[in-house]
């Protein structure tokens, strides 16, 4: 989640059901997920320039990438496609 104070609300209505459900909220926690080891594929759909950081971080740990939204090409285009492959 993006927005900290409602990652936090829902952390505490999880816990309060019981849910031992991990929320991370944040750029760094995206940017971090997307790259994580037993990661194979990366759905990059985050609406608007909030979704570049991550979709770079998953293109440098040489993910997979299902490319779901426009801003990544059209705000760096050249760094996505000069990173890796395309189908």
């Amino acid at each position: 989640m993006d927005d900290e104070q409602s990652a936090q609300r829902l952390k505490t209505a999880l816990l309060e059901h019981g849910s031992r459900t991990d929320v991370l909220s944040g750029q760094q926690a995206a940017c971090d997920m997307a790259a994580l080891d037993e990661v194979d594929q990366v759905m990059a759909a985050i609406v608007g320039a909030a979704g570049l950081l991550p979709t770079l971080a998953a293109i440098r740990a040489g993910k997979t990438i299902l490319l779901a939204n426009k801003e990544s090409l059209i705000t760096c285009g050249a760094s996505v496609y000069g990173r890796g492959e395309t189908q």
